[in-house]
C-alpha cells in the first residue's frame, strides 16, 4: 500500500494518540524531519490517560526499530531515565529499557536496577515487573528484599494485597510461594515483605451502611469525589433512603447539589416513581444538572426519552447523544454527525467519543458508522478508538486504509482485531 508522508502536525497528532499511521510513516519515509518528535515521545508519556491506556513502550520500540539508526533514541532513554520523576514517563521508559536489557544491554539492566533500588516513588509495582521479567525468581527476591527494607524505614509505605497476583499467575503460585518462604527464613527484609503482604491480603473489604444524612454531609463538604460518594450511596443506601434522596433532589435549589445527588440513580438504582421525575431535570437551565439527568435516562428505553433526544439534536445540541443507545430513531445519527466539530479540544472530543461508542452496546447501529469514524480520527483516547474500531468491524464499515493502519496501532487489541478481520486476513499483513 502506498503510504503518503505525514506533515509534522499530522505526525504529532498520530504520536500523541498512538495511531498506526505514525508507524506507517516511519516505515515508508524514515525519521528525517521528525527526530525531535520521536525523542520527545520516547522520553515522555504522551497518552491522553496513561493510567487506563497503559504504557506505549513496546509500540515505540517497534517504531524505533524501523529507523535507520535507533541508537540515538535508545541513548536518550538511558540518559533521561535516571532523573525522571513522572510515574508514567518512568513506566514507559522502563518497558523500553527492558527490551534493551533482554537484548543484552548491561547499561539498560543497570539503569533499571539502580532506579528501582533508590525507591523514589510510592508505587510498589513501578519497575518491579521489569526486574522480575529480567531475572525471574531471582528478580522477585531482589524486589522483595528492597521493598522489605523500605517497610522498615518508611512508615507511610505499604503493600497492596494483590501485589503478587500477576507474578503468581505468570511464574506459578507454588514456585513463587516456595521461593519467598525459603528466602524469608534467612533474610529479614524478605520476611518483613512477606508479613506485610499477609496483613494487607487479610484486611476485610466489607462495607457498612451509608446513611442519607452522612451522604448529604459528605456532598456538602465538597472535598471528596462526588462520583465515588454517589456510587457508595447507591450500593449501601436502602430503598427508603433512596426515595428520601429523590424527594430532597426535588426540593433542592442549588444546581451543583442536584447534579451530585442525581448521579446516585445513574449507576444501578432506578429513580423512585419512574423516569417522569427525571425528565424535567434533563431540560434544566444548568448544564451539569442536564448532564446528570441524561446519565440516569440513558439506561432506559422510552418514547419520551427518544422525543427528548430528538428535540436536543434538532436544537443543535449534542447533549442528546448518550440517549440514543436505547432510543435512536432513523436519522438521529446523521444529525449527530452534522453537529460533530471538525476540531475539538481533547476533553470535549473524549466526552463526545464516550457518548458515541456507548450507544453501540451491545449492537452498534449501521447509521452510526460516520460518527464512529469521527471518534477514530478526533478522539485522543486509545480505548475509545478501540471501541470505535470494534464497532466498525462488527458493522463491516472499517475502511481498508484504516484497517491497514490499525495493524500498527499502539493498542494490541486494535492490532489483533484488525488482523483477524476479512480485510486484514486478505492483506496478509500481520500486526506490528
Amino acid at each position: 500500500m502506498n503510504v503518503q508522508p505525514l506533515s509534522r502536525d499530522e505526525f504529532v497528532d498520530a504520536l500523541r494518540k498512538g495511531m498506526g499511521r505514525a508507524v506507517q510513516h516511519i516505515r515508508a519515509h524514515g525519521d528525517a524531519g521528525v527526530e525531535d518528535l520521536l525523542l520527545e515521545a520516547a522520553t515522555r508519556s504522551l497518552g491522553y490517560d496513561p493510567q487506563c491506556e497503559g504504557s506505549r513502550g513496546d509500540w515505540l520500540m517497534t517504531m524505533l526499530s524501523l529507523c535507520t539508526d535507533p541508537a540515538p533514541y535508545h541513548q536518550a532513554v538511558l540518559s533521561t531515565f535516571p532523573a525522571s520523576r513522572e510515574h508514567y514517563d518512568i513506566a514507559q521508559m522502563a518497558d523500553m529499557l527492558l527490551q534493551l536489557a533482554q537484548a543484552g544491554s548491561e547499561e539498560a539492566r543497570r539503569a533499571l536496577y539502580d532506579k528501582f533500588d533508590r525507591q523514589e516513588f510510592s508505587s510498589e509495582w513501578l519497575l518491579s515487573h521489569e526486574i522480575i521479567a529480567l531475572d525471574g525468581l531471582d528478580g522477585l527476591l531482589h524486589v522483595a528484599r528492597v521493598l522489605g527494607r523500605r517497610l522498615a524505614t518508611d512508615p507511610d509505605f505499604w503493600l497492596s494485597g494483590d501485589f503478587l497476583y500477576a507474578v503468581r499467575e505468570e511464574r506459578g503460585a507454588n514456585a513463587v510461594d516456595d521461593a519467598l518462604q525459603q528466602a524469608s527464613t534467612t533474610d529479614a527484609d524478605i520476611r518483613r515483605f512477606c508479613e506485610a503482604l499477609a496483613v494487607s491480603g487479610s484486611e476485610p473489604s466489607a462495607e457498612g451502611p451509608y446513611a442519607l444524612d452522612a451522604f448529604l454531609n459528605d456532598l456538602n463538604e465538597g472535598n471528596r469525589n462526588p462520583r465515588l460518594l454517589a456510587s457508595r450511596f447507591a450500593r449501601q443506601g436502602g430503598d427508603i433512603e433512596h426515595r428520601a434522596l429523590f424527594e430532597r433532589i426535588e426540593r433542592e435549589v442549588q444546581p451543583h447539589l442536584i447534579a451530585r445527588m442525581l448521579r446516585v440513580f445513574a449507576i444501578r438504582i432506578d429513580p423512585p416513581g419512574g423516569i417522569e421525575r427525571v425528565l424535567r431535570f434533563a431540560r434544566h437551565e444548568d448544564s451539569a444538572v442536564r448532564q446528570a439527568a441524561i446519565q440516569v435516562l440513558r439506561r432506559f428505553s422510552d418514547d419520551r426519552i427518544a422525543e427528548l433526544s430528538g428535540q436536543l439534536l434538532a436544537a443543535g445540541s449534542l447533549e442528546g447523544i448518550e440517549l440514543l443507545g436505547e432510543n435512536a430513531r432513523p436519522g438521529d445519527f446523521g444529525r449527530v454527525h452534522q453537529l460533530l466539530p471538525s476540531a475539538a479540544v481533547d476533553q470535549h472530543a473524549h466526552d463526545l467519543a464516550l457518548s458515541i461508542v456507548s450507544t453501540g452496546r451491545p449492537s452498534p447501529s449501521p447509521e452510526a458508522a460516520d460518527c464512529l469514524i469521527w471518534v477514530y480520527e478526533h478522539n485522543p483516547c486509545s480505548f475509545c478508538r478501540q471501541s470505535a474500531v470494534d464497532d466498525l468491524l462488527q458493522l463491516g464499515r472499517l475502511p481498508e486504509v484504516l484497517t491497514a493502519e490499525c495493524l500498527d496501532d499502539s493498542m494490541s487489541e486494535v492490532r489483533e482485531a484488525a488482523a483477524a478481520s476479512p480485510l486484514g486476513e486478505r492483506s496478509g499483513q500481520r500486526p506490528g
